[in-house]
């Protein structure tokens, strides 16, 4: 029993060393300050045409349910832009929906494609966020001074767990998205 307090110290300075050697994953865009899932890929032999085909085909596949919403399609440009959504393959605690929501830019060239894939919300809908979807950067924003002012606090395992869920999630739409892209080509 006298050991109680010396045991708790020495478990609360564990769990605040943790918490706060721990890096938060989802990228951040310096200009925005958004989170931002960004980058070039090339695909050799691939002509912009070629490329535009299978993007466009990835889009209307990948988010047939979700109804993706073209806003912008250029095909002479070589651009399209279309808000999707996915789900988390296992939901976190933190999240109130399993849905994910999203903008992805893509701009296909001759023998390469670039991604940008931001404005990411956990469509969740409740009384507790006004019927508005949670935007990432604001669960982001709020786990980092968590981490700062309270290291121990219980909550922030879930937090933490919520943001490698969502990191994950947006790594596997970037990789179903290349294995399209450059599937035709090897």
């Amino acid at each position: 029993m006298k050991h109680l307090p010396l045991a708790i110290c020495l478990l609360l300075s564990v769990f605040g060393a943790q918490a706060q050697s721990v890096s938060l994953p989802p990228p951040i865009d310096k200009d925005t300050r958004k989170v931002c899932y960004t980058g070039t890929v090339r695909v050799a032999k691939a002509s912009q045409s070629e490329l535009y085909a299978r993007a466009r085909q990835w889009l209307a596949t990948e988010f047939k349910v979700a109804n993706v919403v073209h806003l912008r399609e250029d095909q002479r440009a070589g651009t399209l832009v279309g808000e999707g959504s996915t789900m988390f393959s296992q939901a976190p605690r933190l999240a109130a929906s399993p849905r994910l929501s999203f903008t992805l830019s893509l701009a296909v060239k001759q023998g390469n494609y670039h991604y940008t894939l931001t404005d990411i919300a956990n469509e969740a809908t409740d009384t507790t966020h006004g019927q508005l979807p949670v935007r990432v950067e604001a669960v982001l924003r709020n786990t980092k001074a968590m981490m700062e002012l309270d290291p121990t606090n219980e909550d922030l395992p879930d937090r933490l767990e919520y943001l490698n869920a969502l990191h994950a999630e947006m790594l596997a739409v970037v990789q179903r998205l290349e294995a399209v892209m450059v599937a035709s080509t090897k």
